[in-house]
Formats: structure tokens, C-alpha cells, sequence
């Protein structure tokens, strides 16, 4: 499937893959439960640099997750590891 797709296009496919490792009943989303156990085992070191942050709040909200909200969560704690890494104020 992934003939002719570039290196960033497969990392992508991945995450999916790993996402949907972590669903039990709906392949299409995480139940809260099993949307916490995936951030804390794929991205512990994220969420150790957002705890005191608003991202936390949303991270912790009572609901189901599709693949695209968790893409955007990452996405969001992508964005507060760069700007520590890069010393920009948050």
C-alpha cells in the first residue's frame, strides 16, 4: 500500500496503525479510557511538558476521540515541545 508514498506520508500511516492498536470496540475511536492509556504510553514526555498548561485541560476531557482529534492534540503538544525547545514564550 504504501509503494511510492515519501517518508513522512508512512510515519503518518503509522501513527494510524498505532492509534487503532489502541481501540477495543470502534476502530474509528478512542473511548476516553483508551484515548488516556494512548497518550500516556506514545507520548509521555509530551504530556509531561503540558501538564500545567490550558492543553491539559482539554487532554483530560470527558469524552471519545476520533483519529483526527487526537492528530490535533499531538499536533497542539508538537507545538509546545518546539517552543521549549526553541525557547519561544508561550
Amino acid at each position: 500500500m504504501d509503494q511510492g508514498l515519501t517518508t513522512s506520508e508512512r510515519k503518518i500511516i503509522l501513527l494510524y496503525e498505532i492509534f487503532r492498536k489502541y481501540t477495543v470496540k470502534n476502530a474509528f475511536e478512542l473511548t476516553e479510557k483508551e484515548f488516556k492509556q494512548f497518550m500516556r504510553t506514545e507520548f509521555p514526555n509530551f504530556l509531561e511538558d503540558i501538564l500545567d498548561r490550558p492543553l491539559n485541560r482539554l487532554l483530560n476531557e470527558p469524552k471519545d476521540r476520533s483519529f483526527e482529534e487526537a492528530l490535533d492534540m499531538i499536533g497542539r503538544m508538537g507545538m509546545v515541545y518546539y517552543k521549549k525547545m526553541n525557547n519561544i514564550a508561550f
